[in-house]
């Protein structure tokens, strides 16, 4: 199967790349305009799906640069998008910890994607064999 990337729905979206042949994540780029408002939590949807092989993780990051310039985080501090997340849009759970809305156009770079691999215990006994949701639905 492999790992790759595909548009979630809008054909225009620009597919996540890596700077450099040496850098580690795939930058994520916004599909549209985006407005933080002040301290507050906003999802913010990126327009791609992941694909990846069982036994890897697509984790999210924020880009170093926007935490250096602005006041804003991960809620959740990093993503972790499961290979049975294959097919949904993935999103950033972002907060704005500034006094005042932080606006974002098209095309800024807003996160880092780095595949990862994974082990498993020896005992190891999962809860479900399927994923039934999104967001906070892993093992219900």
């Amino acid at each position: 199967m492999g790992r790759y990337f595909k548009n979630f729905g809008n054909s225009d979206v620009r597919l996540p790349t890596r700077g450099t042949n040496k850098s580690a994540g795939y930058d994520f780029y916004l599909p549209c305009d985006v407005v933080l408002p002040p301290h507050k939590t906003t999802l913010v949807k990126s327009g791609v799906t992941a694909y990846m092989e069982d036994d890897e993780f697509l984790q999210m990051s924020l880009r170093s640069g926007l935490s250096l310039k602005y006041a804003m985080i991960f809620t959740n501090g990093i993503g972790v998008i499961d290979a049975d997340y294959a097919g949904k849009e993935i999103g950033f759970i972002i907060h704005n910890l500034e006094d005042h809305e932080l606006r974002f156009e098209k095309g800024t770079r807003i996160a880092q994607g780095i595949f990862k691999k994974y082990e498993i215990t020896d005992d190891d006994c999962p809860l479900s064999n399927e994923r039934t949701g999104g967001y906070g639905s892993t093992g219900k």
